[in-house]
């Protein structure tokens, strides 16, 4: 019987845009990292984080990482994190077109004002088809 994939878009802590970024990078760690917090927090065992960064799963897969790097202490703590947390974890490259639900969320984001704090009560709206349609792709 194959495992059940719990599909899961994770945003930034309370809802709000994080201001002080280095570049894209940095953001993509970041969001990893809440990913992987989000997780231990669920009780999560065996997890499988995607990311469309092919250097964060790269980086995070090779021997050195991110070490010397600017957020090779984010890189590490991801790591570190996984390995308390989790019995079996893995990183993968997901092109951005198997991501629509986060580019859609952050389209949103994008689209509200520094000062707005983006909340839901249930589903932002035009995002439930887009889930719906990752939920009915098959999984590889």
């Amino acid at each position: 019987m194959a495992p059940q994939l719990e599909p899961l878009v994770i945003e930034s802590g309370a809802g709000k845009l994080v201001l002080h970024l280095m570049d894209a990078f940095h953001a993509e760690v970041l969001a990893l990292r809440a990913g992987v917090e989000a997780a231990a927090r669920r009780g999560m065992t065996r997890v499988q984080f995607e990311t469309d960064s092919l250097t964060l799963v790269q980086g995070l897969k090779s021997s050195n990482g991110y070490r010397l790097a600017a957020t090779g202490g984010l890189c590490l703590d991801i790591l570190q994190r996984c390995v308390i947390s989790f019995n079996v974890f893995s990183f993968h490259y997901c092109p951005r077109n198997c991501n629509r639900v986060a580019h859609a969320l952050a389209a949103l984001g994008c689209t509200n004002s520094q000062t707005t704090d983006v909340r839901w009560d249930g589903s932002p709206p035009d995002v439930e088809d887009l889930v719906a349609g990752d939920l009915a792709e098959p999984v590889v």
